[in-house]
């Protein structure tokens, strides 16, 4: 049985455990998508009018290079995004995964036993040379008996030495209405204290 709202997943697996997924937007595919295909046009463009070419290496050839390889990069991430494994983060019964990483995907887990509170933030960055911006992340609270390692990636940040889980959600189908539902799973399904949302603003 699985149901739908607009932003994410409630499944109820064979076993009877209820997952909850946080997906990617195909936004971030998109994006990727346009890139390799500005780099693609760039690359034939040079290589039409000879500019490009290997058998002179300087400058422009090494920088053209680092480009297309990045246009590879970022065209393996657009076929991902779209049409891979898309799922950000996973809440089960045992805990939490977050999948990092485009070409290799790599899993971090958290067990559930570990957790003390959970928090859904929106971060306003605010700074006079720059239009505002928002980070939007839930912060989940570490007992003290955690033996989680550091770890600092593109939507998971875990400092064990305060204690402090940081699950971005900047790039992913999930929209403030949505916390409610997972809070209440969180309150349900592991026991844990759910503190209300907070908006926090910062100046530089």
């Amino acid at each position: 049985l699985i149901t739908k709202n607009k932003t994410w997943v409630i499944s109820l697996v064979k076993k009877g455990k209820i997952l909850m997924k946080i997906y990617y937007a195909k936004i971030v595919g998109y994006g990727y998508l346009m890139f390799s295909i500005v780099v693609l046009i760039n690359f034939l463009i040079l290589s039409n009018y000879g500019i490009f070419d290997l058998e002179q290496i300087n400058f422009l050839v090494i920088v053209e290079i680092i480009m297309l390889l990045a246009g590879v990069y970022a065209a393996i991430g657009a076929v991902r995004r779209l049409f891979g494994n898309n799922v950000s983060f996973e809440f089960t019964d045992e805990g939490i995964y977050a999948y990092s990483g485009i070409i290799i995907q790599k899993e971090t887990f958290i067990p559930k036993e570990d957790l003390l509170s959970a928090e859904y933030k929106v971060v306003d960055v605010s700074d006079p040379d720059h239009t505002n911006s928002k980070s939007y992340f839930i912060e989940l609270k570490l007992k003290e008996i955690t033996r989680l390692n550091k770890i600092s990636k593109s939507n998971i940040i875990i400092d064990p030495s305060i204690l402090r889980v940081l699950l971005y959600v900047n790039l992913c189908k999930f929209k403030t209405e949505d916390w409610e539902d997972l809070s209440s799973y969180l309150n349900e399904k592991y026991r844990i204290e759910i503190i209300e949302k907070k908006t926090v603003n910062y100046r530089f």
